[in-house]
């Protein structure tokens, strides 16, 4: 797995070697965000990443960590090709207080 500098695994590089994913697949998204950076809604941020890419989702929950500095957000949602999986994660990285997304 490679990892950008946010944490977001990078599924743009070309490895030799790539999980082999059924599609269309379904499963849980964890999104982890710093809610201490400025100027920014990361939950509207990332759920308008969704509808943009017109990807079915189920907002199943979110969780604060201990010291209130993360917020990790649950999302179910499908992905019907390694293209549309490709546009998310890359999407991910462009939201400046996204700080790990798998």
């Amino acid at each position: 797995m490679n990892l950008n500098g946010n944490g977001i695994e990078d599924h743009t590089s070309n490895n030799h070697f790539e999980p082999k994913i059924d599609f269309p697949v379904t499963y849980i998204l964890k999104v982890v965000v710093d809610v201490n950076h400025p100027g920014s809604n990361p939950e509207i941020l990332v759920k308008e990443l969704l509808k943009q890419q017109q990807i079915a989702y189920r907002w199943v929950g979110e969780k604060k960590s201990g010291k209130n500095n993360f917020q990790s957000y649950s999302i179910e949602i499908t992905l019907i090709s390694r293209e549309s999986m490709q546009r998310l994660y890359s999407g991910l990285k462009t939201i400046k207080s996204v700080k790990l997304a798998i």
